[in-house]
């Protein structure tokens, strides 16, 4: 299935037995702002930690501009008993078609790390990539020292292929990086 054909249509809601996978949507700007403004979360992400409401807003125009052009997607993690709190948000940061390939990217607001939310909708975002998108790779680029998010793709059945030396100029310096990815062949975890 082609770019225009999946992302012109309704947005693609996932759902799993404990989440919900939605579109963004306006109302979503202050719980992201309030995730994106905490030093903690930031810590392993490529921007600095968010200082005013309106660096939310043009992140969530950013990640709908990728929709719309058809090279990335992203849901709003939720509970599907409330479907209007925002956990965090996890999708396709980049969809090389041609290559059957994505880069995923993922965030989760502090007060619900380590309950396993993040497992769960990797997954349904990886089922929804292999399935629907037809992909064949996808990869996740990691900070070294992101244990957590190293641990959580390895359970997910990643494969680490190597970490990439001074790969990104991020907060000021550069940093290594590990490079994992998953097949479509890849035995299902």
């Amino acid at each position: 299935m082609d770019a225009e054909a999946i992302f012109s249509a309704t947005f693609p809601q996932l759902q799993g037995d404990d989440l919900l996978l939605r579109e963004l949507n306006d109302s979503d700007v202050a719980a992201l702002f309030l995730q994106f403004s905490d030093a903690e979360v930031m810590r392993y992400y490529d921007l600095e930690p968010f200082t005013e409401p309106q660096q939310a807003e043009e992140l969530m125009s950013r990640w709908r501009q990728r929709q719309q052009r058809g090279f990335g997607i992203r849901w709003a993690i939720c509970h599907p008993q409330r479907p209007s709190e925002l956990l965090g948000t996890c999708g396709f940061n980049l969809w090389i078609q041609n290559s059957a390939r994505a880069v995923l990217g993922y965030d989760l607001a502090r007060t619900y790390w380590r309950r396993g939310i993040m497992k769960q909708a990797v997954t349904l975002v990886l089922n929804y990539g292999f399935e629907t998108l037809s992909l064949n790779r996808v990869e996740a680029v990691v900070f070294r020292d992101n244990t957590a998010s190293c641990e959580l793709l390895k359970k997910l059945g990643f494969t680490h292929e190597g970490l990439l030396r001074q790969y990104d100029n991020l907060h000021g310096h550069f940093e290594d990086m590990h490079m994992f990815s998953r097949l479509r062949s890849d035995p299902v975890v």
